[in-house]
């Protein structure tokens, strides 16, 4: 029937369902018995699981640019691919399949020294892959393996983690000695525990040489490389230096150089000569403005022709004691004037002679104030010669200088080189040194320690699929698969079942119909 499900009646549904429900039966039976069949019949397996604690392996040239979450990230995924790799699988299969030659004598011992150490080389183990029939085995092996960490295998930021083994009663590749007995399981449970040793065994004596090989490398790689060619700079710039520094025009002024990279006092030195030069000229210059303004005020004053009128400045009155004595004398006098004047006419003596001295006085304050200036001008143009020979002998020595300028950066650029240099080559001896001392470590690491010891399986206590819950799982997928055939079965079926049918596709009514009875139904009288 070409018909379109979401249209039927829920009759017609029914009538699907039951016209075929014996084949919907058959159908379910079939899946359901074959899951319980293949469930109850699986092979028994047994499970041995170890935890571990493995240290980072310490890189001396490794640069600290990866921050320590990311570097214990790829610590353990490292790990990851080590427990799985194909040389320790079949290094486990090699001392599971011959105990006697390539097993350690104590297992447990062996696991928890110092350094294990295969009895078996390298070419051994590729020997042994070399067979199609042990890479398949290594291949299964690698399946039933797991490698676990707390928290689930995106929680890379632990250094513990659990080696599991899921080690069935007959591995493929096996004799097989028909049904399951006692001693079969027993003999697949201690395999199951000692393949569980022998993988840490394996992964120890790996994890070892590898990182022992490694940092091998390295030193030969510090040592070979990056420490010689730090050393061949360091005494190249040293050389350089050197040479520089006898030159002829570098060797003769070299204090001078030195001072003015450095910056060093030095009195017979051109910069510290400038400088000492160039303050002692600031110096002439603010006293020759001061005693500048001073002859100046001074020829204000002795301009005047009243001479009872000149001002004494108060510079020339704290340097020179005859003018501050001519003053007290001159108000000494004047005092005696004012005392006298009220009482008595100019015309008397003690009067007339008080003013004389007084304009003699003036007078004297007069000439007292020329010698001073004179003074001053002696200062000023001894100052003035003074600062000039200094100017002179400044322009000689920033001349001096700026001759000494590109030698003194060579001078800097050479240093600093040396210096660089230097730091390059002792930290490539520090860490030449801490090579050589992780490869004195890598002779006997103890970079990964047993927590758990392997669980040890009961024969007794064997695994297999879960049947329950495998039926469950059937019922439902053979329910499924039995209502598709029901309704693949009905689409593709064009007979007529019935009235509905008969009009439907024939086109015209049904007048009447007859049932379908049944033997016995119709009994003749």
């Amino acid at each position: 029937m070409a018909e379109i499900y979401t249209g039927r009646t829920l009759r017609e549904i029914v009538r699907i369902i039951a016209s075929r429900f014996i084949g919907i039966l058959i159908i379910m039976a079939v899946v359901i018995g074959g899951v319980f069949v293949a469930s109850y019949y699986a092979p028994k397996w047994y499970r041995s699981q170890v935890r571990l604690l493995a240290q980072p392996s310490w890189d001396p040239i490794e640069v600290g640019s990866a921050s320590v979450r990311e570097q214990v990230s790829l610590f353990v995924s490292t790990q990851r691919e080590i427990v799985l790799s194909d040389y320790v699988l079949a290094s486990a299969l090699m001392m599971l399949e011959k105990p006697g030659e390539y097993a350690p004598q104590h297992t447990a011992i062996a696991v928890n020294g110092s350094t294990p150490e295969l009895k078996f080389a390298g070419g051994e183990v590729d020997t042994w892959l070399g067979a199609n029939s042990n890479l398949e085995k290594v291949r299964q092996l690698r399946e039933r393996v797991t490698f676990e960490t707390p928290g689930g295998p995106d929680a890379t930021f632990t250094q513990t983690f659990s080696i599991r083994v899921d080690w069935p009663e007959k591995f493929q590749g096996e004799k097989h000695w028909g049904k399951s007995t006692d001693k079969t399981r027993q003999r697949a449970a201690d395999q199951c525990y000692m393949l569980a040793n022998y993988l840490v065994y394996a992964y120890r004596a790996r994890y070892s040489h590898i990182y022992a090989e490694r940092a091998t490398n390295i030193r030969q790689f510090v040592e070979d490389k990056p420490l010689k060619l730090a050393r061949d700079r360091y005494e190249d710039a040293v050389d350089e230096f050197q040479q520089f520094t006898r030159a002829p025009q570098v060797a003769d002024d070299l204090l001078y150089i030195t001072n003015l990279v450095h910056g060093q006092g030095n009195e017979s030195g051109p910069a510290a000569s400038s400088l000492v030069l160039e303050n002692r000229i600031d110096r002439w210059n603010s006293d020759l403005a001061e005693l500048t303004s001073l002859k100046e005020s001074l020829d204000k004053q002795l301009s005047t022709t009243d001479y009872s009128e000149i001002v004494v400045p108060d510079a020339v009155l704290d340097s020179n004691p005859s003018v501050s004595v001519i003053q007290q004398k001159l108000t000494a006098r004047k005092l005696d004037l004012n005392t006298l004047v009220p009482k008595y006419t100019d015309d008397y003596k003690v009067v007339s002679d008080l003013k004389h001295e007084i304009q003699l006085g003036y007078q004297d304050l007069h000439d007292e104030l020329v010698k001073q200036r004179g003074r001053i001008m002696q200062r000023i143009e001894a100052m003035q010669a003074g600062r000039n020979q200094a100017r002179q002998r400044l322009d000689v020595y920033t001349r001096r200088m700026q001759e000494l300028a590109p030698l003194a950066a060579t001078f800097k650029k050479l240093e600093d080189q040396v210096a660089a240099t230097k730091d390059d080559f002792q930290r490539e001896q520090s860490r030449a040194l801490e090579t050589n001392r992780a490869e004195d470590i890598a002779k006997d690491p103890v970079l990964v320690s047993v927590i758990d010891d392997p669980t040890r399986p009961n024969p007794a206590d064997w695994r297999r699929p879960i049947i329950w819950l495998n039926l469950l799982v059937a019922a439902a997928g053979g329910l499924v698969l039995a209502l598709v055939y029901a309704f693949l079965a009905d689409h593709f079926d064009h007979t007529i079942k019935g009235v509905d049918d008969a009009e439907r596709y024939l086109g015209t009514p049904v007048v009447a119909s007859v049932p379908k009875l049944g033997r016995g139904i119709i009994r003749a009288r």
